[in-house]
Order: C-alpha cells, then sequence, then structure tokens
C-alpha cells in the first residue's frame, strides 16, 4: 500500500492510500475531474481537474518505542520496520542535551536528561497523532459543514481545518 498526495487545480490537496505505483496512480489521476459540490457552500456540482500526484515517503508504522539507552547514553526509538523482520529495528536515536558546567566541562543534568526523555516520548507518540489529527479532521469537517456560515465559529472552524491541513501537508 503507497501514501499518494492528489493536488486539484484550486489548490486544494488530499491525501489517499491505494496499491499502485507512482505512474500507475498519475495514470488513475492525472487529468480526472473530480466532484468536490453538494456541499451547503456548493450545493451543486463542483468539478475539480487533478494537476499533480505524488508519493508520499512511508514511515515506519506504529508503534513506536522509546524503551532503552543505548551504550553512549542515547534515547533509541524503534519500530517494526515495514518491510524488515526485526520487530524492534531502531529508527533514530535521540541525543541527550549536554549543559556546560565551569568547573566539570559539558556534563549530562537532570534537566537535560528529563526534556531528552519527554522529546523522544513525543516523537515516539507521533505516527499515532498523525492518524488520530486525520480523523479528527475529517470528522471535523462535516460538522463544521452545518455551523451557520454568518456565526464567528464557522469562520474560526474553516480556520482550525486549513491550519490542520497544513500541519498534516508538513508531516506527510
Amino acid at each position: 500500500m503507497n501514501a499518494f498526495k492528489i493536488t486539484m487545480e484550486d489548490g486544494n490537496k488530499f491525501s489517499t492510500e491505494m496499491n499502485a505505483t507512482l505512474a500507475e496512480a498519475q495514470d488513475y489521476y492525472l487529468g480526472k475531474c473530480l466532484n468536490f459540490g453538494d456541499t451547503d457552500e456548493c450545493p451543486k456540482d463542483k468539478m475539480v481537474k487533478v494537476v499533480n500526484v505524488e508519493k508520499l515517503p512511508q514511515y515506519t508504522p506504529e508503534p513506536w518505542t522509546n524503551n532503552h539507552y543505548d551504550q553512549n547514553g542515547y534515547i533509541c526509538i524503534s519500530g517494526k520496520k515495514q518491510y524488515g523482520i526485526d520487530d524492534n529495528a531502531p529508527i533514530c536515536k535521540v541525543i541527550c542535551g549536554l549543559t556546560h558546567d565551569p568547573i566539570k566541562g559539558m556534563i549530562y543534568t537532570e534537566n537535560a536528561i528529563n526534556e531528552t526523555e519527554a522529546n523522544s516520548r513525543l516523537i515516539t507518540a507521533s505516527p499515532q497523532l498523525l492518524s488520530k489529527l486525520k480523523e479528527l479532521l475529517f470528522e471535523f469537517e462535516y460538522v463544521a459543514d452545518e455551523l451557520d456560515y454568518n456565526t464567528k465559529w464557522h469562520e474560526k472552524a474553516k480556520q482550525l481545518i486549513e491550519e490542520t491541513k497544513l500541519t498534516i501537508d508538513k508531516a506527510e
């Protein structure tokens, strides 16, 4: 299964997964018009042409773990490689921050270790956070369509939706 980012002529983008190569996905989507109408904002058909198809890089599937330090003091973040056989393959290592002490030189402090551990927990949770954010966005877009268009809540909802899409684009 590969993930693809589809860009529409009006600048809107969405991602989808399909069992296809990039060339097959481009053959399937490029130049085709998709219907984004039949909503409260656009009650009639709104046909929009696909202008670009990009293959999104695949990250190691969740769950990730950060359950150990290596011999150099780095926190190792591990996960099951998508095409590998190692169930605990290293994805990355987080370097523990050092602080300069005028007498001892560069040292590890409790604050630096705590900050590094917090950073590694955030990195470890990122695939699941991205997945849940996409689910929330999908549901929220439908709820936002039901809001009264003349309220400040509708404008705020539209702004949050756009900002969330940009955040997801950065992650993908």
